[in-house]
């Protein structure tokens, strides 16, 4: 015989079952965002020229502690563009993974040194 799954009930919200009131509204936390880091070499997708075909592709994951002590995830990457052009800095893993879907599918190299 399955009864469900049981869930935890503070002896307050308990007592007040027992006499038919209610549980207690339940606080609901919100914390702040964290601050990002501080990063003097910090790269976003903004610096990643649009419209330029990436020749060649390098990452790192390297992660980042601001000020509070919280991790960043992201990589030391480095970009060169058919252009000659060159980018290479920290970027956290949300752009990074913006910059990936930009590199055309044909260039499946690419796209492996991009991901491993």
């Amino acid at each position: 015989m399955s009864m469900g799954p049981r869930t935890a009930m503070s002896k307050e919200d308990f007592d007040r079952s027992e006499k038919g009131l209610n549980p207690r509204a339940r606080v609901v936390v919100v914390r702040p965002e964290p601050e990002p880091p501080k990063v003097e070499n910090l790269k976003t997708i903004a610096d990643v020229p649009e419209g330029e075909e990436i020749e060649d592709v390098g990452q790192r994951m390297v992660s980042q502690k601001n000020k509070d002590g919280v991790r960043f995830c992201g990589y030391d990457i480095y970009l060169k563009f058919k252009s000659g052009k060159a980018l290479s800095g920290w970027m956290d893993e949300g752009n990074w993974a913006k910059v990936k879907k930009r590199i055309p599918i044909e260039r499946l190299d690419l796209i492996k040194k991009a991901t491993f």
